[in-house]
């Protein structure tokens, strides 16, 4: 018998109301439904009467009773069977302890940890280099998932006030980060690990924090101190931690330094502080780097430069005016008569200066608004911000500062982090782009560091280099190569061995390149099929755009005014622009892979930008995802390559894959696992399964290219282009021989292509490991063959992403994440 009620039920005032349901025996015993469903209300103990007889009599309480008695019968029937079941797959795990000697594994629960996980301490080992990563990673603490998301909670508001400064790149902050990483390294390699008494997810971590240490807590560039490259400036990929300082104030300035007082005021002034002071400091260190012979090339050091400014577009747009002034100088002859007029102009760059008005009054600088106009900033420009001030504090402050305490955080975040950003993006374009080389002397880190100090293209013989750091550890680029790749490949192969895989990825494609060109021209000469085969690639017919881009969409000037959308469509008009997967993948059911989240096109207006790429949205699809398309080529396409592109970038490529492993795949054990399954990324593994996408699930498992020989060779082109990066990356950072001409050669002898396309290919040279992808993938076909093997219940029943838990209402200002890209 089942009893409802509330919590203030229990009173006088409220009778109690008992309900039986009897649906099945009323129907075995023939009755009719009304009958199945017997009301014995009970108001203050009292029985009720039916047309003035006792409803209840001595016969139906017993049928009640014998009713009731059978009803706990098969409740505690089922209970027992219950129980049996658990404690029969308990004793089968138990069966499964291991034993010295023997690989069994004892299973408790999809997110519970194995014995072996435990026997080496997994999960606190793993929570250690948590700990110690944001340590020394302050500026990311709002992503710590013991405080992500919580800043109406005022322990962890006061936590983060506490711990959180800006992203420090001081020399002996860099060493400090990266010996911390590399001692984790060494004290969980010196852990006897048994890989195959370890779960599947296990296992998984122990590739994915090896990897993650030996990248210095899983980033390519700008960290490791003894790579070097954090002395170079930012690449055009702007993963530097450099590029975030927007991402870093929003979260942690913006969310969680809300102001409450006139002590919070100055909080935040204090943290403003800290990213003047990294910024400053990173140009201080690309000065350093000139001195130490590590500088990028003239190509190189503009692309770092327009990637920067598309992080902070409305600083590099609106914080800076020019100002043109005449200066004219007359000479004139002892009696005082005019001899001679010499005049010229003189520019002056003005940002966030006070300069005299007409009047003589104070005024500030017309252009000092880019900051405010960011998005990173708008928590900190919205009234909400500053509510709970008293107007009595407000009052206090004016008369110490002399203006509002909005107005006094405005000028903040000016002072402290507009200008400095500012001062880096000039640094960039007009000074240390001097000190870039020209490509061949080096387009690499194959050549560095430079023995003399290069100006204006000349090397300056009496300024020779120091290639030593300050604890005496001398720079090597090929090292440094060697660091950087192995984040990339997640394996152990070495520089030459992926330079050679190439040319062998070379030998076997450009064949089935000129097969294309004699079907396309009707020419079998291989020589003159090729000739004749460029001259269609190259002509109009071929791209998007049916006449040449006009000149004035083109250049700086079209740089400056088509960087945002709206600028694009008016200045830069000309420019504008799976079924066959089907079977291939389940849309629904407990095997959906697919994601739900839409994908919108959208121009990168990266000027420097040369392949296309994808951004991927969240859990929740609080944005679409993002197919990105270089809007700044010579020419719009090519036509012939749109299919593989999009196979690539979309579905069946990076979106089905990336969106669709973010919406069904992230498991739903909120433990450490989690924490670094979220915190890492792996290029190789997302790559890996895009270029799968394009050949062979698109080129052979489907007709898509049947009778179109053109579609075909962009699908060709684009393998080619892949194991022309291998030699060419390899080539430019490895070995001192290979310059950026060499690597030209190569996209055009076999892709075919001397368009800007190649040369902003130069340019770009530079999930899960693959080491634990191929163990799965072996164990997976293992358990296909014979599914009674150790573990394989766990194999074919990985832990799922829990469905989203959505708000009920959106936040003004939820935490930002900052993003993965995906190239080409």
């Amino acid at each position: 018998m089942c009893q409802h009620s509330h919590e203030n039920d229990m009173t006088d005032n409220h009778p109690q109301s008992y309900f039986l349901f009897l649906p099945n025996i009323a129907m075995a015993a023939g009755g009719r439904r009304e009958r199945a469903i017997m009301l014995i209300e009970e108001p203050y103990g009292r029985p009720r009467y039916k047309n003035g007889e006792l409803w209840i009599t001595k016969a139906r309480l017993a049928v009640l009773i014998v009713v009731l008695f059978g009803i706990v019968l098969v409740i505690t029937g089922i209970a027992l069977l219950a129980l049996a079941s658990s404690k029969s797959r308990t004793c089968e795990l138990d069966e499964k302890t291991p034993v010295p000697g023997s690989p069994l594994v004892q299973y408790s629960g999809p997110c519970g940890y194995s014995p072996e996980a435990q026997r080496i301490d997994l999960a606190e080992f793993i929570e250690k280099v948590k700990a110690t990563y944001y340590k020394h990673h302050p500026h990311n603490i709002v992503y710590n998932p013991d405080i992500f998301d919580w800043y109406s909670d005022i322990d962890v508001i006061e936590r983060v006030k506490a711990e959180y400064v800006a992203y420090d790149p001081t020399p002996t902050v860099i060493k400090a980060r990266t010996d911390a990483s590399y001692s984790l390294l060494k004290e969980f390699n010196n852990k006897d690990v048994n890989l195959s008494a370890l779960k599947p997810r296990e296992r998984k971590a122990v590739a994915q924090i090896k990897h993650y240490l030996q990248h210095v807590f899983g980033q390519p560039y700008d960290v490791n101190y003894y790579s070097g490259d954090w002395l170079m400036g930012p690449n055009l990929f702007c993963w530097q931690p450099v590029c975030y300082h927007g991402y870093d104030v929003y979260n942690g300035v913006g969310l969680y330094h809300k102001p409450y007082n006139i002590s919070d005021l100055k909080l935040i002034k204090a943290k403003l502080e800290t990213h003047k002071a990294g910024i400053l400091q990173y140009i201080s260190n690309m000065k350093m780097g000139i001195t130490k012979g590590m500088v990028r090339s003239i190509e190189e050091c503009i692309a770092g430069a327009d990637s920067i400014k598309r992080k902070y577009l409305n600083v590099s747009l609106y914080n800076e005016t020019e100002m043109r002034l005449l200066i004219v100088k007359f000479s004139s002859d002892q009696k005082g008569k005019l001899r001679d007029i010499e005049w010229c102009f003189l520019t002056l760059k003005l940002c966030g200066n006070n300069f005299l008005s007409g009047s003589g009054n104070p005024v500030l600088s017309p252009p000092c608004v880019g900051i405010w106009k960011e998005w990173f900033v708008e928590p900190m420009l919205h009234p909400d911000y500053y509510s709970n001030i008293s107007k009595e504090a407000n009052e206090e402050w004016k008369r110490e500062q002399g203006m509002n305490v909005d107005e006094s955080v405005k000028n903040y975040l000016l002072e402290y982090l507009g200008k400095p950003l500012h001062q880096l993006i000039r640094y960039l374009e007009e000074e240390h782009v001097h000190y870039c080389v020209p490509s061949n002397v080096s387009s690499g880190l194959g050549r560095l560091p430079l023995k003399y100090v290069w100006f204006d293209g000349k090397e300056l013989k009496d300024r020779p280099t120091d290639p030593t750091l300050a604890d005496g550890y001398r720079l090597d680029g090929y090292d440094a190569y060697s660091l950087i790749m192995s984040y990339f490949t997640t394996n152990n192969m070495k520089p030459n061995e992926v330079h050679n895989l190439g040319k062998r990825q070379l030998a076997k494609l450009y064949p089935k390149v000129i097969e294309i060109a004699k079907e396309v021209t009707g020419i079998n000469n291989p020589t003159e099929a090729i000739r004749v085969f460029r001259r269609k690639l190259n002509s109009t017919e071929s791209f998007f755009n049916n006449a040449p881009i006009p000149k004035n969409e083109s250049g700086k000037e079209a740089h400056k005014k088509c960087s945002n959308l709206k600028g694009a469509e008016k200045y830069c008009p000309k420019r504008m622009l799976d079924p066959k997967t089907f079977e291939m993948f389940y849309f629904t059911g407990s095997k959906h892979t697919t994601p739900n989240c839409p994908i919108d096109l959208k121009p990168d207006l990266n000027p420097s930008s040369g392949a296309q790429s994808y951004e991927g949205s969240d859990v929740d699809c609080s944005r679409n995802a993002l197919y990105n398309i270089p809007f700044f080529l010579e020419n719009l396409g090519p036509r012939f390559s749109e299919w593989s592109v999009n196979a690539h970038e979309a579905r069946p490529g990076h979106h089905t894959q990336v969106q669709g492993n973010t919406e069904h795949f992230r498991d739903s054990c909120h433990d450490v696992l989690n924490w670094l399954d979220l915190e890492t990324f792996y290029p190789a593994f997302t790559e890996g399964w895009a270029l799968y996408s394009e050949s062979p699930l698109i080129a052979e498992d489907t007709d898509t290219y049947k009778n179109e020989p053109m579609q075909r060779f962009g699908m060709l082109k684009w393998q080619i282009l892949r194991a022309v990066r291998l030699i060419a990356d390899t080539g430019l950072h490895y070995y001192s021989n290979f310059s950026r001409e060499d690597a030209l050669w190569y996209f055009d002898k076999f892709a075919l292509d001397n368009t800007d396309l190649a040369e902003k290919e130069v340019l770009s040279q530079g999930s899960s490991p693959l080491a634990y992808l191929q163990d799965h993938l072996k164990r997976y076909v293992d358990c296909q063959l014979d599914e009674t093997k150790e573990g394989c219940d766990v194999i074919f029943t990985p832990p799922k992403q829990t469905e989203s838990k959505r708000r009920a209402k959106a936040k003004r200002w939820p935490v930002i994440r900052k993003p993965h890209r995906h190239y080409t």
